[in-house]
């Protein structure tokens, strides 16, 4: 068991360090796939574990009763062998099947042993065995630290998904991206080849980075432009697409009009970029174009703005 934890860092670090290369993994299909093997080998583990108040099914009539115990993880040994190998082979499903697959099984994973071990406790006391269902105050002690550790753990996580923001810096030479949660980002102006301004959601598929229900950073993927790089609110109204080199950039404000100015803004802080649209509508009263779908910006000082 005490080999879980170093597998686990290795494979994490080694992914982290092929993000930061420029050789983004399919981090939901590894996580997948680690977790399902995490939940094959405690399954495999479960009915050697002798009753303890550290590791196992740690409920009032499985710490109650040893046969209780033993028999429940059996149970639950063979349940979560089989769960883990589901949960892994749901990795190489598309994104949302497999994150759905996952929740279906954790929850039987979870529930069932609990309502079996509660089955078991009645079938002993019909047959009259005298079984003293109760905490004791070291039951009680270590409840409580859970309580507060699930509380601390759930507040953490509520923080992580709903709060953060993103913070765009024009200085002389680049942009930085300075953003909550996760790494800062900066572009060299003189990197920038075009900016469109795209309204509407901006499909992808996070394949490393950091997601939340208020961020979305990190890199992405779709047909359109493979391989990107985005810092965006979640489901923006609308992105500004930034092509540098062979590849693009997107990021978003917070709402449509702020998204707009910092489209405007990327343009006059570089010296020669054109601005793709989709009407003159989109940036009427902001930009005075030669046509209806390209504004060219040329030799145009920058300026020291802050979103």
């Amino acid at each position: 068991m005490f080999w879980i934890a170093p597998v686990i860092s290795l494979l994490g670090c080694g992914s982290t360090y092929a993000s930061a290369l420029g050789q983004p993994l399919r981090i939901d299909r590894l996580a997948m796939l680690l977790l399902g093997i995490v939940f094959t080998i405690i399954g495999n583990y479960l009915p050697k574990c002798r009753q303890n108040y550290t590791i196992g099914i740690k409920i009032v009539w499985t710490l109650s009763d040893e046969e209780n115990w033993n028999a429940t993880h059996r149970m639950a040994g063979k349940l979560w062998v089989i769960g883990g190998v589901l949960i892994a082979l749901g990795g190489f499903l598309p994104h949302g099947w497999a994150i759905a697959v996952m929740f279906i099984l954790l929850i039987p994973m979870c529930v069932i042993p609990i309502v079996y071990s509660w089955q078991f406790y009645e079938h002993e006391k019909k047959q009259g065995k005298d079984i003293k269902a109760g905490y004791s105050s070291v039951d009680k002690k270590v409840m409580k630290g859970s309580l507060i550790f699930l509380i601390l753990t759930t507040v953490f996580v509520l923080f992580m998904l709903f709060f953060g923001d993103i913070h765009y810096v024009f200085n002389e030479d680049h942009l930085l991206v300075d953003a909550n949660m996760y790494t800062d980002y900066v572009l060299r102006y003189d990197t920038i080849e075009d900016i469109e301004y795209w309204e509407g959601k901006m499909p992808g598929l996070r394949v490393g980075g950091f997601g939340s229900f208020r961020l979305l950073m990190g890199f992405f993927e779709n047909e359109e432009f493979g391989t990107y790089t985005r810092y965006t609110y979640y489901r923006p109204e609308a992105c500004v697409v930034i092509g540098t080199q062979g590849r693009h950039v997107v990021l978003s404000a917070e709402t449509a009009e702020e998204t707009k100015n910092l489209t405007v803004a990327m343009a006059q802080s570089s010296k020669s970029i054109s601005i793709l649209g989709d009407s003159y509508s989109t940036f009427e009263g902001y930009l005075q174009p030669d046509t209806n779908a390209i504004w060219y910006w040329d030799n145009v000082k920058a300026e020291n703005k802050n979103f």
